[in-house]
């Protein structure tokens, strides 16, 4: 937690010489990045010397969950400081969520006016979407990468990051597999950045836009989200191309690095994912296109404030497309109120919010994998009821899922619909509606962002109250680093020599 304090309190001199360079000179967000630079690096210098790694002591499972989750809490308290001391925020539940928000990638926002605040607190905005891309690979992974001290327990802190039920090496040594799985995640991002540049966005929205897309967070600099570029449809296609490659377990972009298109096109569950996508898109594309404009009220464009029309069926497919990767990638960008959407649209997006992308993947979510492994095991139960002597292997593709992984992923299930549950029932409480309530948990379970109802994709999280905000704060770190590592800490045998 130390090293992460003095990494961090660098790391967030960056926006800080943004908001410098903007103002021509120190003003209130210059200082408070400066303030969070010096209380990030005194308490991390502080731990850092009071706690030392006896030698040849190594990290185990219980202690790589503690000081991820406490890393990532402690964390997300330093990056709420600028949203607080810049006047961004009006209190510190509010940056508290802001930044919880960017370091889980889920993009759920409390800011009303984006465009305004854009203006008004340039760096602070910055550092708002660098947060997603710090948090979209993991600071602890990142850490690991370029820090010699973590390497001695950066398998543990490496395993309860990386989201998935199995964390592939690419290498024998984990710091060697975090600075690849990085230098793929930045190149991607620059390759973005570049080509949104390209196509007439400013430098400063095009790497907003490539973190929040990289890292599947959804943070933007405009209020009416990706709708605001309604005039470059080119825009659009980047931006999904990206989102795509961002659901994509990063193992298979090094496996095409190496040229092994072999090893890719035998992935299962890249192939669920991309049959997934062009299904959902394929469906909401002709309810779109075919519905009745006064049977429902499309979104409104960015630019104009004109009701959007979906006679044309390239808006209709390209908005399908969009919302479909999007919301499966758990990014939560926006072209257009699909709140507004269809009820069988609606329906579908919400279907999809539970499952995210691929493991190894930024995005959140339940991820495909355990969707598919769920089922299989599921089918199984079925084939021994009709031959109780024989015996099932379960497989994905060629390779044998274990009996701990089986387990591991009917837990997680588990734990998964029972914080759901639970989260949803105090939101109700808190009188909200059904659909609110129940969304809003999802959405930023699985790190999603926009939901339906009052939290819809023109809509934001201000009004909800400060409890509530703390409640899905946590339901974003739960999302983030997939229950078990944040909940193994409530249990009394975590603490138990």
């Amino acid at each position: 937690m130390g090293w992460l304090s003095l990494l961090l309190g660098l790391l967030i001199l960056i926006p800080g010489a943004i908001a410098y360079g903007y103002a021509e000179g120190v003003n209130r967000e210059v200082v408070a990045f400066l303030v969070t630079a010096a209380v990030a690096m005194i308490i991390g210098f502080t731990l850092k010397r009071k706690f030392r790694i006896s030698e040849g002591e190594t990290v185990g499972v219980s202690e790589g969950f503690a000081s991820v989750t406490f890393s990532w809490l402690l964390l997300t308290f330093f990056g709420a400081l600028p949203f607080w001391i810049s006047g961004v925020c009006p209190n510190l539940i509010d940056a508290f969520f802001e930044s919880m928000s960017g370091f889980s990638t889920t993009g759920a926002t409390v800011i009303e006016d984006i465009e305004a605040t854009c203006l008004q607190a340039p760096g602070v905005m910055f550092w708002r979407s660098f947060t997603h891309w710090l948090g979209g690979m993991g600071i602890v992974a990142l850490s690991v990468a370029v820090l010699p001290a973590l390497r001695a327990g950066g398998s543990m802190l490496f395993k309860a990051e990386i989201t998935g039920p199995t964390k592939d090496r690419l290498f024998p040594r984990i710091a060697d597999t975090a600075k690849i799985l990085w230098f793929i995640y930045l190149g991607l991002t620059l390759a973005e950045a570049g080509l949104l540049w390209l196509l007439g966005m400013p430098l400063y929205d095009s790497f907003c836009h490539a973190f929040g897309t990289m890292a599947t967070g959804g943070f933007s600099t405009k209020n009416a989200s990706i709708g605001y570029y309604e005039s470059s449809a080119a825009i659009h296609w980047v931006i999904i191309l990206f989102m795509f490659l961002a659901g994509v377990n990063f193992v298979l972009h090094f496996q095409m690095l190496r040229g092994n298109a072999r090893a890719v096109l035998a992935n299962r569950e890249l192939w669920v994912y991309v049959g997934l996508l062009v299904l959902a898109m394929v469906v909401m594309t002709l309810v779109l296109y075919l519905s009745d404009e006064d049977d429902f009220l499309p979104g409104k464009d960015g630019n104009s404030g004109e009701v959007d029309s979906y006679a044309s069926f390239e808006k209709s497919f390209r908005d399908s497309t969009f919302q479909a990767v999007s919301i499966t990638t758990t990014t939560g960008y926006c072209t257009a109120d699909f709140n507004c959407w269809p009820n069988v649209c609606r329906y579908l997006l919400v279907l999809l919010m539970f499952g995210g992308a691929c493991a190894g993947s930024t995005g959140g979510g339940i991820k495909l994998v355990r969707i598919m492994i769920a089922v299989k095991a599921g089918i199984r139960e079925l084939r021994r009821l009709a031959r109780s002597s024989a015996v099932f292997t379960l497989k994905i593709g060629e390779k044998t899922v274990s009996r701990e992984i089986i387990s591991n992923t009917l837990g997680f299930f588990v734990l998964y619909f029972l914080a759901f549950i639970i989260c949803s029932i105090v939101m109700s409480w808190m009188d909200y509606d059904f659909e609110t309530a129940f969304t809003s948990v999802l959405a930023c379970l699985s790190n999603i962002g926009p939901g339906l109802g009052d939290v819809g994709a023109v809509e934001n999280y201000a009004h909800i109250p400060s409890l509530g905000k703390l409640m899905l704060s946590f339901c974003m770190l739960m999302g983030r680093l997939e229950i078990y590592a944040v909940l193994t800490l409530f249990i009394p045998l975590t603490w138990k020599k």
